[in-house]
């Protein structure tokens, strides 16, 4: 028992403090929501320009088969989707700073 308690010290290993803690103001929680809707406005860019290849490949190999066209049509319909859910998290970014900064 003893030595599970101090075999962290023998490695050198991180012990975390109180003054870790990422958060401690308004400031903090505006650089996290920054860093959060960065990953998810670059995921729905990524997935909408996957989606749109994924689409065109789609029309190119439905050969006048008209199902195949209409699973496209639907594909690039959800695509811009994306794309319009990227442009509103990206504004939705700008307003919630603005008004967690009292701007």
């Amino acid at each position: 028992m003893l030595f599970a308690l101090i075999t962290p010290f023998l490695v050198n290993a991180q012990t975390t403090t109180e003054s870790e803690v990422p958060i401690h103001n308004l400031d903090d929680v505006k650089s996290v929501i920054q860093v959060w809707v960065g990953y998810l406005v670059w995921f729905f860019w990524v997935a909408s320009m996957v989606g749109m290849i994924y689409a065109a490949l789609m029309f190119l190999n439905a050969r006048g088969d008209v199902e195949k066209v209409k699973k496209a049509k639907a594909m690039v319909k959800y695509t811009i989707i994306a794309v319009v859910v990227a442009l509103f998290s990206t504004a939705m970014k700008t307003i919630i700073i603005s008004v967690l900064s009292g701007e």
